[in-house]
Protein backbone atom coordinates (compact mmCIF):
# COMPACT_ATOMS: atom_id res chain seq x y z
CA UNK A 1 0.00 0.00 0.00
CA UNK A 2 1.16 3.51 -0.84
CA UNK A 3 -0.13 6.33 1.38
CA UNK A 4 0.01 9.98 0.36
CA UNK A 5 -0.64 12.51 3.12
CA UNK A 6 -0.59 16.26 3.16
CA UNK A 7 1.14 18.22 5.88
CA UNK A 8 -1.94 18.39 8.15
CA UNK A 9 -0.48 20.90 10.60
CA UNK A 10 -1.21 23.60 8.00
CA UNK A 11 -4.88 22.59 8.01
CA UNK A 12 -5.05 22.68 11.80
CA UNK A 13 -3.42 26.11 11.91
CA UNK A 14 -5.76 27.47 9.24
CA UNK A 15 -8.79 26.08 11.09
CA UNK A 16 -7.73 27.73 14.34
CA UNK A 17 -7.17 31.05 12.54
CA UNK A 18 -10.56 30.81 10.84
CA UNK A 19 -12.30 30.22 14.19
CA UNK A 20 -10.40 33.12 15.84
CA UNK A 21 -11.30 35.50 13.03
CA UNK A 22 -14.96 34.47 13.21
CA UNK A 23 -14.95 35.21 16.94
CA UNK A 24 -13.47 38.64 16.19
CA UNK A 25 -16.02 39.12 13.39
CA UNK A 26 -18.87 38.77 15.86
CA UNK A 27 -17.80 42.09 17.39
CA UNK A 28 -17.12 44.07 14.21
CA UNK A 29 -19.35 44.47 11.14
CA UNK A 30 -16.39 45.29 8.87
CA UNK A 31 -14.58 42.12 9.84
CA UNK A 32 -17.84 40.14 9.59
CA UNK A 33 -18.26 41.09 5.91
CA UNK A 34 -14.63 40.23 5.16
CA UNK A 35 -14.93 36.87 6.90
CA UNK A 36 -18.12 36.05 5.01
CA UNK A 37 -16.19 36.52 1.75
CA UNK A 38 -13.08 34.67 2.91
CA UNK A 39 -14.70 31.64 4.56
CA UNK A 40 -15.37 29.53 1.43
CA UNK A 41 -11.79 29.80 0.04
CA UNK A 42 -10.42 29.08 3.54
CA UNK A 43 -12.59 25.98 3.92
CA UNK A 44 -11.54 24.72 0.47
CA UNK A 45 -7.89 25.23 1.46
CA UNK A 46 -8.41 23.39 4.74
CA UNK A 47 -10.10 20.49 2.95
CA UNK A 48 -7.24 20.33 0.45
CA UNK A 49 -4.73 20.13 3.28
CA UNK A 50 -6.59 17.38 5.13
CA UNK A 51 -6.68 14.82 2.31
CA UNK A 52 -5.20 11.32 2.55
CA UNK A 53 -4.81 9.12 -0.54
CA UNK A 54 -4.16 5.39 -0.08
CA UNK A 55 -3.27 3.36 -3.18
CA UNK A 56 -3.14 -0.41 -3.39
CA UNK A 57 -3.46 -3.15 -6.01
CA UNK A 58 -7.25 -2.92 -6.40
CA UNK A 59 -7.57 0.90 -6.49
CA UNK A 60 -7.30 3.84 -4.17
CA UNK A 61 -9.15 5.40 -1.26
CA UNK A 62 -9.41 9.16 -0.83
CA UNK A 63 -10.23 10.48 2.65
CA UNK A 64 -11.11 14.07 3.46
CA UNK A 65 -11.89 14.53 7.16
CA UNK A 66 -14.80 12.08 7.75
CA UNK A 67 -15.63 11.51 4.06
CA UNK A 68 -14.16 8.48 2.26
CA UNK A 69 -14.40 7.24 -1.33
CA UNK A 70 -12.95 4.16 -3.01
CA UNK A 71 -11.94 4.25 -6.69
CA UNK A 72 -11.15 0.96 -8.45
CA UNK A 73 -8.38 1.44 -11.04
CA UNK A 74 -10.79 0.83 -13.93
CA UNK A 75 -12.95 3.80 -12.78
CA UNK A 76 -10.25 6.22 -14.01
CA UNK A 77 -10.52 7.23 -17.65
CA UNK A 78 -7.42 9.44 -17.42
CA UNK A 79 -4.23 8.59 -15.52
CA UNK A 80 -1.54 10.81 -16.95
CA UNK A 81 1.97 12.00 -16.15
CA UNK A 82 2.02 15.82 -16.22
CA UNK A 83 4.71 18.45 -16.00
CA UNK A 84 3.07 20.78 -13.48
CA UNK A 85 5.71 23.48 -13.97
CA UNK A 86 4.33 24.23 -17.46
CA UNK A 87 1.12 25.72 -16.05
CA UNK A 88 1.26 29.54 -16.01
CA UNK A 89 -0.19 29.45 -12.50
CA UNK A 90 2.86 27.50 -11.30
CA UNK A 91 4.71 30.44 -9.79
CA UNK A 92 5.94 28.83 -6.57
CA UNK A 93 9.06 26.71 -6.54
CA UNK A 94 7.09 23.82 -4.99
CA UNK A 95 4.92 23.50 -8.11
CA UNK A 96 7.93 22.90 -10.39
CA UNK A 97 7.73 19.14 -10.59
CA UNK A 98 6.04 16.30 -12.37
CA UNK A 99 3.06 14.41 -11.10
CA UNK A 100 0.18 12.14 -11.98
CA UNK A 101 -3.37 13.31 -12.62
CA UNK A 102 -6.10 10.75 -11.87
CA UNK A 103 -9.57 11.52 -13.27
CA UNK A 104 -12.76 9.55 -13.74
CA UNK A 105 -13.46 11.79 -16.76
CA UNK A 106 -11.60 11.55 -20.05
CA UNK A 107 -9.37 14.63 -20.20
CA UNK A 108 -8.12 15.15 -23.72
CA UNK A 109 -5.90 18.10 -22.93
CA UNK A 110 -4.94 19.30 -19.49
CA UNK A 111 -5.92 22.96 -19.06
CA UNK A 112 -2.55 24.73 -19.18
CA UNK A 113 -3.82 28.05 -17.83
CA UNK A 114 -3.83 27.01 -14.16
CA UNK A 115 -1.91 24.64 -11.93
CA UNK A 116 -3.55 21.33 -10.87
CA UNK A 117 -4.09 22.48 -7.28
CA UNK A 118 -6.20 25.45 -8.40
CA UNK A 119 -7.93 23.46 -11.15
CA UNK A 120 -9.10 20.73 -8.77
CA UNK A 121 -9.95 23.20 -5.97
CA UNK A 122 -12.26 25.05 -8.36
CA UNK A 123 -13.69 22.05 -10.24
CA UNK A 124 -13.59 19.19 -7.76
CA UNK A 125 -12.60 20.15 -4.18
CA UNK A 126 -14.04 16.94 -2.69
CA UNK A 127 -12.24 14.57 -5.12
CA UNK A 128 -15.48 13.20 -6.54
CA UNK A 129 -13.95 12.95 -10.03
CA UNK A 130 -10.22 12.90 -9.45
CA UNK A 131 -7.03 13.96 -7.69
CA UNK A 132 -3.31 14.28 -8.33
CA UNK A 133 0.00 13.42 -6.73
CA UNK A 134 3.38 15.13 -7.12
CA UNK A 135 6.95 13.89 -7.54
CA UNK A 136 9.12 16.42 -5.70
CA UNK A 137 12.89 16.34 -6.21
CA UNK A 138 14.64 13.64 -4.12
CA UNK A 139 16.48 16.12 -1.91
CA UNK A 140 13.23 17.65 -0.58
CA UNK A 141 12.43 14.50 1.40
CA UNK A 142 15.59 14.74 3.50
CA UNK A 143 16.02 18.54 3.60
CA UNK A 144 14.45 20.55 6.39
CA UNK A 145 13.49 24.21 6.59
CA UNK A 146 12.67 25.62 10.03
CA UNK A 147 12.43 22.04 11.32
CA UNK A 148 9.82 21.02 8.74
CA UNK A 149 10.56 18.70 5.79
CA UNK A 150 10.78 20.65 2.52
CA UNK A 151 8.58 18.00 0.89
CA UNK A 152 5.69 19.33 3.02
CA UNK A 153 5.52 22.32 0.67
CA UNK A 154 4.06 19.93 -1.89
CA UNK A 155 0.41 19.07 -1.31
CA UNK A 156 0.58 15.39 -2.28
CA UNK A 157 4.25 14.33 -2.33
CA UNK A 158 5.30 10.82 -3.37
CA UNK A 159 8.76 9.45 -4.03
CA UNK A 160 8.88 8.77 -7.76
CA UNK A 161 10.87 5.52 -7.41
CA UNK A 162 8.44 4.13 -4.83
CA UNK A 163 5.42 5.03 -7.00
CA UNK A 164 6.95 3.54 -10.18
CA UNK A 165 7.77 0.27 -8.40
CA UNK A 166 4.20 0.00 -7.08
CA UNK A 167 2.76 0.78 -10.55
CA UNK A 168 4.83 -2.04 -12.04
CA UNK A 169 3.76 -4.39 -9.25
CA UNK A 170 0.06 -3.53 -9.76
CA UNK A 171 0.27 -3.54 -13.60
CA UNK A 172 -1.21 -0.04 -13.83
CA UNK A 173 -0.97 1.82 -17.18
CA UNK A 174 -0.11 5.53 -16.96
CA UNK A 175 0.06 7.79 -20.01
CA UNK A 176 3.56 9.21 -20.33
CA UNK A 177 5.08 6.93 -17.70
CA UNK A 178 4.75 3.38 -18.99
CA UNK A 179 2.47 3.85 -22.05
CA UNK A 180 2.77 6.52 -24.80
CA UNK A 181 1.40 9.98 -24.15
CA UNK A 182 -1.60 11.26 -26.10
CA UNK A 183 -0.51 13.21 -29.23
CA UNK A 184 -1.46 16.66 -27.87
CA UNK A 185 0.57 16.05 -24.70
CA UNK A 186 3.61 14.91 -26.71
CA UNK A 187 3.39 17.99 -28.96
CA UNK A 188 3.19 20.31 -25.94
CA UNK A 189 6.23 18.65 -24.33
CA UNK A 190 8.28 19.04 -27.54
CA UNK A 191 7.50 22.80 -27.66
CA UNK A 192 9.02 23.19 -24.23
Amino acid sequence: MLTVKTYTQDAMGATVLLVVFWIIALFSEAVLFSMALATIPCILGILGRSKVIQMHSKGCVVRILFWKRFYPWDAFQTIRLLDFSRAPGAKNSHTFCEGILFSTKKIRKYPGKIDPETYLALHDPFCRKGFYIQFPPKETFSAKWLGVPVSSLYLYPVRREEFVSKVEEWGLKIEGLNVPMPPEQSAAKKKK
